[in-house]
C-alpha cells in the first residue's frame, strides 16, 4: 500500500475506532499487533490485524490466544509484510482467502454524480438499525447461520450507539425499498465506510 504515512496514520486510527466500537473485546498485543473478538464464531467476525512492523512473537501471542478461546478468525497481513509471515501463518494452518483494498476519496476532487429518474432518498437509520441490515441480508452470505449473524451484528452496532460510537447508519432508498445501506464512522476530518451492501436487483 504505497500511501503517505501520515494518511496511514490516521485510516489505522479510524479502523481502529470502527472495529473497537462493535467488538466485544479489542486487545492490543503490541503496538502493531491487534485482536478483535466478538461472541460470534465467525471467522468474519473475529480476527487478528497485523499492522507493518508487527513481530513474529507478537503474532503468535494472538494466535495463542483465539486458539486458547477456540475461536474461529481470519489474519489481516499487510501486503508489505506477506513474504515475512506467509509461511509462518500456513505452517499454523491459516489458508490464503482473499485480497482487500483500501480506497480513499478526496472530497474535493469528487465529480458530480447523476441521479437516476426514479424515487431516491438517503435516510439516517440510526433509530431502527432493521431498516440498514435489510441490503446486508441479500449482499452477504456467511455461513449457515446467515441470519443469526446478522441480528447479532446488528446488536453490535446498536450496543455501540448506545455507547456514544461517532457511527451513522445510512440507506438509500429506491421507491421507498432499501437498496444499498452502509455505516459511516465520522473521526475528526475523516469519514470512513463499511457494511456497503447493496440488494442484488439494483
Amino acid at each position: 500500500m504505497n500511501i503517505p504515512l501520515y494518511y496511514l496514520r490516521h485510516y489505522q486510527s479510524i479502523e481502529k475506532t470502527f472495529w473497537t466500537s462493535i467488538c466485544e473485546h479489542s486487545i492490543q498485543i503490541a503496538q502493531h499487533t491487534i485482536c478483535y473478538l466478538t461472541p460470534l464464531n465467525s471467522p468474519a467476525f473475529n480476527f487478528i490485524y497485523l499492522q507493518p512492523d508487527s513481530t513474529s512473537h507478537a503474532f503468535m501471542q494472538a494466535h495463542n490466544l483465539f486458539v486458547s478461546q477456540k475461536k474461529n478468525h481470519t489474519l489481516v497481513i499487510p501486503e508489505e509484510m506477506l513474504q515475512q509471515v506467509v509461511t509462518e501463518a500456513e505452517s499454523l494452518g491459516y489458508k490464503r482467502d482473499s485480497v482487500t483494498t483500501a480506497m480513499a476519496l478526496t472530497l474535493v476532487k469528487q465529480n458530480e454524480v447523476e441521479l437516476p429518474d426514479n424515487q431516491v432518498d438517503i435516510v439516517l437509520a440510526n433509530h431502527d438499525l432493521s431498516l440498514w441490515a435489510k441490503p446486508l441480508v441479500s449482499a452477504f452470505y456467511l455461513s449457515e447461520e446467515h441470519d443469526q449473524v446478522i441480528q447479532e451484528y446488528v446488536r453490535y452496532h446498536e450496543d455501540a450507539l448506545q455507547q456514544g460510537a461517532p457511527q451513522f447508519h445510512l440507506v438509500l432508498l429506491v421507491n421507498g425499498e432499501p437498496a444499498t445501506s452502509m455505516t459511516v464512522t465520522i473521526e475528526g476530518t475523516l469519514a470512513r465506510f463499511d457494511d456497503i451492501g447493496t440488494e442484488p436487483s439494483h
